[in-house]
């Protein structure tokens, strides 16, 4: 009698340990992925996002460190407060894609600020901020920024600020762009590699801006932060 009960009361702590270990190994943290919007939809809905973020198992937002692409004939509206560190965003696959800042008066901050850290517009792809979002958004870029002949409009009612806070070289190239508020603060340099560039206004935070041979047009005025006394 007492070795059955022994014997029930061991298998059952035994099932209970092969549980632990199968969820302990099953259960997966959030990775890293490259993913590609499925549906025209809001950033933070699962349903916008076809497989391939994060683990890549199922549909779901992007997580920090994954690539994401607005894919053709996809309006995505961010609507994130302050974004995880993307290692790339790049909007369009060559005809269309709609990246638009801001779903309501709220601020949001997009981080392309893991590796790479690039920010591509592809032939035919739109970034633009909300039309009816009266509210200053914000687009941080580790790496470079590229126009592949797409459109930038950053001075809607929903405006676009632009700060490249890399910590290496980085640029700005492709067909031209238009900033709104462009900030550099990268101790290193950024450099407008390619491509003539219009900004309503450039704020050096830290590090130096180098035109090359190209165009660089202010619209109001230029400002240089002053440096903190140590």
């Amino acid at each position: 009698m007492r070795k059955n009960k022994f014997r029930k009361l061991l298998l059952i702590l035994s099932c209970i340990v092969y549980a632990i270990i199968f969820f302990a190994f099953s259960a997966k943290p959030a990775q890293a992925g490259s993913c590609a919007s499925a549906a025209t939809g809001n950033w933070a809905t699962a349903a916008t996002w076809g497989i391939g973020c994060g683990t890549g198992g199922s549909a779901q937002v992007p997580v920090a460190g994954d690539s994401v692409t607005i894919s053709n004939g996809h309006t995505v509206t961010y609507n994130v407060t302050t974004g995880v560190a993307l290692s790339s965003v790049t909007v369009g696959q060559g005809t269309s894609g709609i990246l638009t800042f801001g779903s309501n008066t709220t601020a949001r901050t997009m981080n392309v600020t893991g590796t790479g850290g690039n920010f591509t517009i592809a032939a035919g792809g739109t970034v633009t901020g909300n039309a009816s979002s009266a509210a200053n958004h914000v687009l941080n870029i580790a790496g470079n920024f590229t126009n592949n002949g797409g459109t930038f409009t950053s001075t809607n009612a929903g405006k676009i600020l632009t700060t490249f806070n890399g910590a290496t070289t980085q640029t700005i190239s492709g067909t031209g762009v238009t900033f709104y508020i462009l900030t550099v603060n990268n101790a290193s340099s950024i450099t407008t590699l390619g491509v003539n560039t219009t900004a309503t206004t450039l704020t050096l935070t830290t590090g130096t801006f180098d035109a090359a041979t190209y165009l660089l047009t202010f619209t109001t005025f230029w400002e240089k932060q002053p440096r903190q006394p140590k």
